[in-house]
């Protein structure tokens, strides 16, 4: 079976038509964003650095790639806190493989991402943080099944997003650290529902997080709708999923993607292609940018970020970068 999106017949993706820098159709409006350190190192995922690629045609076979993959990345900032010098602060791993979902028994690939300051020590002193993104999504790359993602700095919280294809619903799940009594409304049920209040059944909670975080402990924080169509993704599977789509310089695109709040997608530009020095070599990439769409139209904090995708079979997350008022950072893959 080839990993591949579907590329025909989605109502929730919708091709925009060319971009040309500002002037003719496809233009979009530019999104302000100030985000937390935290949410900017999220989307390293899809950078989270970081959706559903149909229409976008002739897509490249991600199964070769994505069965068993491990990428690192080093992270950078320059800006206000660094008095414009670029620091590094960061290493960032993400690894990809098969697994069996348990609560359908399909083919799934697991996606998890790992940040950590802890080789700098001088950062630790000012800013110790670790962070983990977890996605279960289909092999066909057209669903997120589930979700987890866990930081720590000041203490550790952790969302899990479970998305219903049952109930075409996203159910957001919350703990924080503190949090030590049993709550109700993230207990295990059979079937799924507690006093009227739909929660994790018991076939998810068998999944298993990396942060080993007790599922009871966790509270309902809320739903958002999916599209009654078969596709939705969240970040981490919206970066495999373009990762391995029919890139085409001055293409734009807008793709389904939530979080279980407001986000419902991306306008994803497929920029320019141009040469990307990695290591001693350089390579042929996409540069793609990144924008985020809300419910409500409002920006909710979002960042505009852009990705650089190697033009070949590999079809590697060459560099990520994202700029506020506050600086820019950067993750680059390690030769």
């Amino acid at each position: 079976m080839h990993a591949t999106p579907n590329v025909q017949n989605s109502d929730d993706l919708d091709y925009a038509g060319d971009y040309q820098r500002g002037r003719g159709k496809g233009t979009i409006r530019r999104v302000p964003a100030y985000p937390r350190l935290a949410a900017l190192l999220a989307f390293v995922a899809a950078l989270a650095l970081v959706v559903s690629v149909a229409a976008m045609a002739a897509p490249v076979d991600a199964t070769r790639v994505l069965s068993d993959e491990r990428l690192r990345y080093t992270i950078s900032y320059r800006g206000l806190f660094s008095l414009g010098i670029k620091l590094v602060i960061a290493q960032a791993e993400l690894t990809t493989r098969n697994v069996e979902y348990l609560s359908d028994r399909q083919p799934t690939y697991l996606s998890m991402l790992n940040v950590t300051t802890a080789p700098y020590s001088k950062v630790e002193l000012i800013y110790a943080f670790r962070y983990r993104y977890e996605s279960w999504f289909s092999a066909d790359l057209q669903r997120t099944q589930l979700a987890s993602i866990w930081q720590k700095a000041r203490r550790a919280e952790q969302d899990v997003i479970w998305f219903d294809w049952d109930t075409h619903l996203v159910r957001s799940y919350r703990w924080r650290e503190g949090d030590d009594e049993i709550v109700s409304s993230a207990k295990v049920e059979a079937d799924g529902r507690s006093g009227g209040e739909v929660v994790l059944p018991s076939r998810l909670l068998q999944q298993g997080f990396a942060s080993g975080v007790d599922m009871q402990r966790f509270r309902y924080a809320g739903k958002a709708a999916l599209p009654q169509s078969a596709h939705g993704l969240d970040y981490m599977a919206m970066l495999q999923s373009v990762r391995f789509s029919d890139l085409r310089s001055g293409k734009l695109y807008k793709l389904p993607v939530f979080n279980g709040a407001a986000l419902t997608g991306f306008w994803v530009t497929v920029e320019d292609k141009e040469a990307l020095a990695h290591g001693t070599i350089v390579l042929p990439a996409f540069k793609l940018r990144f924008d985020p769409i809300y419910a409500d139209d409002s920006d909710k904090s979002g960042t505009r970020v852009y990705v650089w995708i190697s033009a070949d079979l590999q079809r590697l997350p060459l560099r990520f970068f994202s700029e506020t008022r506050y600086g820019a950072m950067t993750a680059e893959l390690q030769p």
